[in-house]
């Protein structure tokens, strides 16, 4: 995992990457609209020096970075992840047509993220697991997490390219 410190001017962008008054299938129903738009911004900062990254969002996938569509999932958290955390794909998202999942997560005061990892979206699918709205979190029973919507779930350990 990757730490990154969030300023001010990366809030501003953002702010400024989408009408958050319309987006399709939130999990939180628009209440973590900014932390993934956080998150993307994350990732284009990472990328841009030394790739190329068209940021060019559709529903099926946020970015592209050197010919491949990658599409950003971000959840926002009180802690910093630890590698037994938890990344999904919505049940509702499963058809988005990307390359590539890219996983962050966004601290909940917007003061750091972490860059966590990406992988196909092939191996994704392949290698996580379903979870149902309303059931224990089979991969975090420990906390007593309650699924919130219906998803594929992988642990951060499991993303096949970690970022370090």
């Amino acid at each position: 995992m990757h730490e990154v410190a969030i300023t001010e001017g990366d809030l501003d962008k953002a702010k400024n990457r989408y009408d958050f008054s319309n987006l399709n299938n939130s999990i939180t129903e628009g209440g973590s609209q900014l932390y993934g738009a956080i998150g993307e911004v994350v990732v284009i900062n990472h990328y841009n020096k030394n790739h190329n990254v068209v940021d060019k969002s559709s529903y099926n996938y946020d970015l592209i970075i050197n010919d491949k569509t990658i599409e950003v999932k971000t959840k926002k958290t009180k802690f910093a992840p630890k590698d037994d955390y938890v990344v999904s794909v919505a049940c509702s998202n499963a058809t988005q047509k990307c390359d590539y999942y890219y996983f962050t997560m966004v601290h909940d005061d917007c003061s750091r993220g972490w860059l966590l990892g990406f992988m196909s979206r092939d191996d994704f699918f392949e290698k996580s697991i379903l979870c149902r709205k309303g059931e224990i979190d089979p991969l975090n029973k420990n906390n007593n997490f309650i699924v919130k919507a219906d998803c594929y779930s992988l642990k951060i350990s499991d993303i096949t390219n970690r970022i370090k």
